[in-house]
């Protein structure tokens, strides 16, 4: 019975990662920002960081 329920939560999830798989979060012309974010997070934070930084010594 366990092995049942197992097999049919597995096609459930399956199904809806291949719904996910088939949809676009975001669109297809900011690949490049994706892809950016997804080779250097850490750069990435680090820009970010500092444009905040800079935000808040300008705004605040």
């Amino acid at each position: 019975m366990k092995n049942k329920d197992f097999v049919s939560v597995l096609q459930r999830q399956a199904k809806e990662q291949s719904r996910l798989h088939e949809e676009r979060l975001l669109p297809k012309n900011v690949d490049w920002l994706t892809s950016m974010i997804g080779n250097y997070p850490w750069q990435f934070i680090l820009v970010l960081s500092v444009i905040g930084a800079l935000v808040w010594q300008v705004f605040f």
